[in-house]
């Protein structure tokens, strides 16, 4: 259940969501997920405090990596997207998911004893094994890190489950984000902070030998 910004092209038409929050802004009580919940759950999560704020480019390569690796590792569970990662609840007082259930489940199949930073360590290796096969195979971070040329042009119009675009602001502020495209700036400074996070070149976007020997996939 993925509450970042989200923008798809297809026939002139963008979608932003940022899921059961988006729905509860646009329509008050629809979802048990208020603002507050939507923060302490990307913060949890995404282990940031800006990641919830999609008026900054701030937390948001942090968010990237936790939401890779944990998908990945999710992914190799055969858990269903639909519904995992589980980030909120009817069945808690705080309306927060159990950040522990992916790790949970791998121990109760397995008998081990790992946490979810130790399965989130699985993801990240299935994702930097991935990257190096992508590399071997001629992709070209200056060129392929990018995404399509739409989202820094042409400003979103419409959207999927939140027609008005609102996303939470500070405190009880709702803010739109009608009209508003990607700044190519902020881009690169997010792709460059997420390359640092990774343990990657920060000027080639490789791998460094330390980060692939840490991760058992360079031979020593």
């Amino acid at each position: 259940m993925t509450l970042i910004l989200i923008r798809k092209h297809g026939k002139n038409t963008h979608f932003i969501t940022t899921g059961p929050a988006g729905m509860n802004l646009q329509y008050p009580g629809s979802t048990p997920v208020s603002a507050d919940v939507y923060r302490a759950a990307a913060a949890r999560f995404w282990c940031h405090d800006k990641a919830w704020d999609l008026n900054t480019h701030e937390g948001k390569a942090m968010a990237a990596t936790h939401i890779i690796d944990r998908t990945y590792a999710k992914d190799s569970l055969g858990l269903c997207d639909s519904c995992w990662p589980l980030m909120f609840s009817n069945h808690t007082k705080d309306k927060l998911g159990d950040a522990t259930l992916e790790a949970r489940i791998f121990n109760a199949v397995t008998g081990r004893n790992l946490d979810e930073s130790a399965l989130g360590k699985f993801g990240e290796t299935i994702f930097n094994q991935q990257r190096a096969i992508l590399l071997r195979e001629g992709w070209d971070p200056k060129t392929d890190d990018i995404v399509a040329e739409f989202n820094f042009t042409d400003p979103v119009q419409a959207v999927f489950m939140n027609p008005d675009v609102l996303v939470p602001g500070e405190g009880d502020t709702v803010l739109s984000r009608k009209g508003q495209t990607l700044d190519r700036e902020f881009f690169k400074k997010m792709r460059d902070e997420f390359y640092q996070l990774r343990g990657w070149n920060r000027k080639t976007g490789y791998p460094t030998a330390e980060k692939l020997h840490e991760l058992g996939l360079l031979e020593s």
